[in-house]
């Protein structure tokens, strides 16, 4: 019997290895959680393999291991499926869920299922609504006024996403900007340690910690102080080169300006309408040229108020020519420090979130809700947010003076699940169903997309801050080694006929599932194609070629184990041993440092070549060359390895 005609009992026999058990040391091999969205893609195989492949490595080399599993599981994308079919977000995620846990399955990935969390349940929201409270009352979060795209037909805010060329997604209406009060982490504190903190970073990519100190921008320079119609004003000048003021949208400054200048105001009115970060819908520049300007060692700098910018203030370099109407000169100047890091918006206005626990009282205004706040996950969503139309929801009693008052009908960003779900799968590992219980807990390797770089990575750094002060944990960073993974992609045939490159998409035709791989070839040749095609950081392209090559390898190596081996045999029992232990050190050596797994599966090949063709005389050294190479290959290739190892050692 083949390979191929006996991968139904690999899978069976598969399952019934025993479940990992590690001491209180441990290496924590951590891959980023996904969203519940049906079925696995490609991106999640190659994801998962990396750290599959990781943490089988470690535990051939005697290391406790423990390699977690979840799922992000509030988000816009469920409101928006239950909307569609008409049930609540709550069946549509659990759903999905029962999908992505049977396709883990069938991939053969070790998790450690004991672990598992799912962010839309009670007893994880439940901490983040306790680190709110902490925060608030620290002022580490605290409430303002910000712009949203707002449908006015709807009566929703909207994701820049769901608005296109200006318009809400569902209703076609013209969106509007709009100021509404939200809550926000306050990150400027915590900048310059984010900031300092990337040297520290060894085990990180170079291009991670450069996007990083980009985003978080932290400078030192001087700063200029105006006086603009009876309004102060601090202009940072850093050390780049410059030629205007740039003024963004939310400074004070503009409140009191908007007053003064019809012209403004009349630009002001038509960048209401489209996306808050997509301006180019827009009839009117994005930039309002105020005529003011100053000047400074004969240099002439023209102020702009920026659509795009928030509340900085800054010298910077555009292309653009000022109008140069009126001189405005400091009063004086001062040494600071300049954070481009924006503080985090939490506040969503949608129903499919972790609840922030918050009331509104007449008397009283913003409370603090002492008591935990659990979301009804039964709604089916319509217009508007389904929150604010549940009255066994909304209606409270306030914490201060005991009158009836309304809870906060805003939900918190998922950015805020992903930002500590590491710490509470070591909780449920260890059989808690709360908080965190092991504060010296840090990520030994991480690894996801690099997509994640800037957002969901620093706001995972800043939280672990927050929790370090609040005493939850011990260390100053969460993940020592970081590994970003690139793309799957695959070749498709684009509009002029060319035959291009591009990440699977389903609106480019060029997806491919995983399980119809499963059946045809394995998930063993799935995962050890995946690791063969490029080094992790690396995108490449799926290619059938490459699957049938690691499958017939398989199936040879099945072959050698389970039927008679008819190969010439031209090699020493000696040189077969050396091969072994070059390839030993090969795995060492890469795991250790490169992490250029596709060259050990190339050593793997060669070395089992040598294996099949050596003249073995003596019956324990060829037990122990062959014991040797199946549980490297098992790093690879788990199911047929355990499936021989359990049949012939």
């Amino acid at each position: 019997m083949s390979y191929k005609e006996n991968t139904k009992e690999i899978d069976i026999v598969y399952q019934s290895k025993e479940n990992n058990t590690p001491s209180q040391e441990f290496i924590y091999v951590v891959p980023m959680f996904p969203y519940p969205s049906e079925n696995i893609h490609m991106g999640h195989v190659r994801n998962y393999t990396i750290t599959n492949v990781i943490t089988n490595y470690l535990r051939l080399k005697g290391k406790s291991v423990i390699h977690p599993i979840g799922f992000d599981a509030f988000g816009l994308p469920a409101e928006n499926a239950a909307i569609k079919h008409q049930k609540s977000p709550n069946e549509w995620t659990e759903n999905n869920i029962a999908k992505m846990k049977s396709n883990f399955t069938d991939m053969g990935f070790d998790f450690d299922w004991s672990t598992c969390t799912q962010t839309n349940h009670p007893d994880y929201y439940r901490f983040e609504q306790e680190i709110f409270r902490k925060s608030y009352k620290a002022g580490v979060i605290y409430k303002k006024s910000q712009y949203v795209n707002f449908d006015p037909v709807d009566k929703t805010v909207l994701s820049n996403e769901q608005v296109i060329n200006g318009k809400g997604w569902r209703t076609g209406a013209d969106v509007i900007r709009k100021k509404m009060p939200m809550y926000f982490f306050n990150m400027k504190k915590y900048a310059k340690e984010l900031y300092d903190g990337l040297n520290d970073l060894k085990k990180w990519p170079k291009d991670v910690i450069e996007m990083q100190r980009k985003w978080i921008n932290y400078q030192t320079g001087e700063y200029f102080r105006y006086d603009i119609n009876d309004n102060q004003i601090d202009v940072f000048k850093g050390k780049n080169e410059d030629n205007c003021i740039i003024i963004g949208i939310n400074h004070a400054f503009v409140e009191t300006y908007k007053n003064n200048d019809m012209d403004f105001q009349n630009w002001l009115n038509e960048n209401e309408k489209g996306s808050v970060s997509q301006k180019d819908s827009f009839k009117k520049e994005t930039m309002f040229d105020t005529g003011l300007y100053t000047l400074i060692n004969q240099k002439k700098y023209p102020i702009f108020i920026d659509m795009n910018m928030e509340d900085e203030c800054y010298f910077t370099k555009r292309k653009m020519t000022g109008m140069f109407s009126k001189e405005i000169k400091a009063i004086n100047s001062y040494q600071g420090e300049f954070i481009g890091l924006k503080d985090w918006c939490i506040s969503r206005q949608r129903y499919w979130g972790a609840p922030i626990p918050m009331i509104n009282c007449q008397d009283c205004g913003d409370v603090v809700d002492e008591n935990f706040v659990e979301l009804p996950n039964h709604l089916i969503p319509d217009v508007g947010n389904a929150l604010e139309k549940e009255k066994s929801f909304m209606k409270c009693v306030c914490s201060s003076c005991g009158k009836e008052a309304f809870r906060c009908s805003d939900t918190m960003d998922t950015f805020v699940q992903s930002s500590w779900y590491y710490h509470y799968y070591i909780t449920k590992f260890f059989g808690a169903h709360h908080g965190i219980i092991k504060k010296e807990t840090q990520i030994d390797y991480y690894v996801g997309g690099i997509e994640h770089a800037t957002m969901h990575l620093i706001y995972t750094r800043f939280f672990h801050k927050v929790l370090r002060d609040f005493n939850y944990v011990s260390t100053d960073e969460p993940i020592k080694k970081l590994i970003t993974q690139g793309m799957v992609c695959k070749k498709y045939i684009n509009q002029e006929g060319k035959q291009v490159s591009a990440k699977m998409s389903k609106s480019l035709g060029n997806i491919v599932e995983p399980a119809d791989y499963i059946e045809k070839y394995g998930s063993d040749a799935l995962q050890m194609f995946i690791m063969f095609a490029a080094p992790p950081n690396q995108s490449f392209d799926f290619d059938d070629a490459g699957i049938i090559g690691c499958h017939r390898f398989l199936d040879d190596v099945y072959r050698y184990y389970f039927e008679e081996n008819k190969a010439e045999k031209i090699y020493s029992e000696d040189k077969c041993q050396e091969t072994m232990k070059k390839m030993q050190i090969e795995f060492d050596k890469e795991f250790e440092t490169r992490f250029n797994m596709n060259t050990l599966i190339s050593k793997l090949m060669i070395t089992f070549k040598m294996m099949k063709k050596t003249n073995f005389i003596n019956q324990n050294i060829k037990y122990d060359c062959e014991n040797i190479f199946i549980k490297y290959l098992e790093v690879f290739a788990p199911k047929i390895s355990f499936f021989i190892k359990k049949n012939i050692f």
